[in-house]
């Protein structure tokens, strides 16, 4: 989109190259009464073939903000637009933008779907792109992070996102159409406001910098799709339902080994805005064995066998201890044990054959296990998890088996070489696998 774009123009682009929104889209505009909100109002009642209805809330953060409303309740009305006021009362305090942010969001979505509104429409302009790109690289956001907003996002649509704020404001003023001004958009205490003023001394240095800045974005965003699709089929080779492979994860490009990792991390439930640069450095370090583990957002990443896994910190707990029948199974810490008879196998972390087994029983490791070594002597169980890289936090998931109250296998690690079954032999076969 050119830079000198009016927003009538920018509109009918992102209709018509974004579906930004689409034709015939019922949409819920986001109206704050401003100039960027009030040209998006007007513009989309005047273009937009679907249905328009109008949003303005009330934060309770200023006294004028109830005034400010009612203007937008008498200018959407008197485009015969259906309009709606709500008072979110946020309270003022630490981390006031983002919790007025997360209330206005959520009302909206909420009026969207009692309205039966398609898309949510948001006043954003390029300006308000610019200072977002450089909000995110300076907080450590990977390249698709960094790259910025989307016309279209989910269930948001940013009709004006390629218009400067100079040209909203001119266009409202040559209109005749009344806006207001919120005197916290120019206080430096929040950090957009800061970095609204950063980009405005660029932009006196470096004339155009915000049409820079927003165009590298829209660059960005072209090769984050393609990148995308590389990482989509990296992710299906990778990421099973037992973890992410170590070795295939290490086998990736180191880009998409990063788009891997954020994949892991947020179907685990790990916040957005906590998976960034640093939190993929430190489950590449699990990964790689420099590190035992590590916790982003609320999500613990530990190493298993040739796997990364990622649960939820809530989700962690002792499970109880359980009977483990032959043939049977268990489910037992996320994984499921399976006992069955037959022909030994060679030995490995997760499948195993035992001799001379009697009652088994499926437990957490206690204080003062221990099992034999090949070496001779023996190691304690919470020795021998520590150095497979199993954090304190996470071992009481792991499967022990044990007969009567020996521990004979440590499931997906190693078992007592006593009770190993020759290969070939007949056995009580033993294999852990994703539950």
């Amino acid at each position: 989109m050119t830079s000198d774009a009016s927003p009538r123009e920018a509109l009918a682009r992102s209709i018509e190259e974004h579906d930004a929104p689409r034709p015939g889209e019922a949409v819920l505009a986001l109206v704050s009464g401003g100039p960027d909100s009030m040209a998006l109002m007007h513009l989309l009642a005047d273009a937009h073939d679907g249905r328009v209805e109008v949003l303005t809330l009330d934060h309770g953060l200023r006294a004028e903000a109830a005034a400010e409303c009612a203007l937008v309740l008498e200018r959407a009305r008197a485009l015969g637009l259906r309009a709606h006021h709500h008072a979110l009362g946020v309270a003022a305090g630490s981390g006031v933008q983002q919790r007025a942010r997360d209330a206005r969001y959520r009302t909206a979505r909420a009026v969207a779907a009692e309205r039966g509104c398609d898309v949510i429409a948001v006043a954003h302009t390029r300006d308000d792109q610019a200072e977002t790109v450089l909000m995110r690289m300076a907080r450590g956001a990977g390249t698709a992070g960094a790259a910025g907003m989307r016309f279209r996002e989910g269930d948001l649509v940013r009709p004006l996102l390629g218009v400067a704020a100079s040209a909203t404001r001119r266009w409202c003023a040559e209109a005749g159409i009344p806006v207001v001004d919120d005197p916290s958009n120019r206080d430096p205490a929040f950090a957009r406001v800061h970095v609204r003023h950063l980009l405005g001394d660029i932009e006196t240095r470096f004339p155009g910098a915000a049409v820079h800045i927003a165009a590298l974005a829209a660059d960005m965003h072209a090769e984050a799709d393609l990148v995308g699709e590389l990482a989509d089929q990296a992710v299906r080779r990778c990421i099973t339902a037992d973890g992410c492979s170590i070795t295939a994860l290490l086998a990736e490009p180191a880009p998409i080994r990063g788009r891997v990792i954020r994949h892991l991390l947020l179907a685990a439930g790990a916040p957005p805005d906590r998976v960034d640069r640093a939190a993929v450095a430190r489950v590449m370090e699990v990964a790689t064995g420099k590190a035992g583990g590590t916790e982003v957002g609320g999500v613990r990443v530990v190493k298993a066998p040739d796997r990364v896994l990622a649960l939820k910190t809530v989700d962690i707990h002792t499970p109880g201890e359980s009977p483990l029948p032959v043939p049977g199974e268990v489910v037992f810490g996320g994984v499921r044990v399976r006992a069955a008879m037959g022909v030994a196998p060679v030995p490995t972390e997760a499948r195993v054959g035992l001799v001379r087994v009697g009652s088994l029983r499926v437990r957490a490791p206690r204080d003062g296990d221990r099992l034999p070594l090949t070496s001779g002597g023996r190691a304690r169980l919470g020795r021998l998890l520590a150095q497979d890289g199993v954090p304190a936090a996470m071992r009481s998931t792991v499967p022990v088996i044990v007969d009567g109250d020996r521990p004979i296998w440590v499931a997906g690690h190693r078992a007592d070489p006593a009770h190993l079954a020759p290969c070939g032999q007949r056995a009580v076969v033993l294999e852990v696998a994703p539950a």
